[in-house]
């Protein structure tokens, strides 16, 4: 059963994802209502501190092609480096591999932290010449609004040394 959580916990971790980089969300997924949603469906893993802040968040999102987009990954300022993210990242990962409809995960970042993170876990990264092979292109960049949907294939963004980065795991 998952934990009774306020409207206003939920709009706090919505403030504070809001206020990171804003390359770094997109946010239409970090708007309250979708983060508490995400999280009543079993889409989304939460840490709490002993009042009931909610000091880490993770979700998934389901793709049509079996592949399971991971992202909001999110450790409170005043707790990183205490080993949350990577307790979030692996029960996240956990549930994703026991979901029979799951082939496997990916995620796209320019976050180095979020880099090291999926290299402990054996994630394989994706090259800008392999990228649509590993999951098609309008799984890991149709939210994308910067480039043209007819010039994705050559988008500068993409890659093992751009901005964006692949990573993923099959199950």
């Amino acid at each position: 059963m998952k934990h009774d959580i306020s409207d206003h916990a939920w709009d706090a971790l919505s403030a504070l994802l809001c206020q990171e980089d804003p390359s770094t969300f997109l946010w239409s997924r970090v708007m309250p209502a979708v983060l508490k949603a995400a999280y009543l469906r079993g889409t989304a893993v939460i840490e709490q501190d002993a009042t009931g802040a909610l000091i880490g968040f993770m979700q998934h999102q389901p793709v049509q092609s079996g592949w399971a987009e991971l992202g909001s990954f999110w450790v409170s300022p005043d707790h990183r480096g205490q080993g949350i993210a990577s307790r979030l990242f692996a029960r996240l990962v956990a549930l994703l591999s026991t979901d029979s409809g799951v082939q496997g995960a990916f995620l796209v970042t320019h976050n180095p932290v979020v880099v090291a993170l999926c290299a402990k876990y054996d994630w394989q990264e994706a090259s800008h010449a392999t990228w649509a092979q590993t999951v098609p292109y309008r799984e890991t960049c149709g939210p994308c609004d910067r480039v043209p949907e007819e010039a994705k294939a050559g988008c500068p963004y993409r890659g093992d040394t751009a901005e964006c980065r692949l990573l993923f795991i099959s199950f």
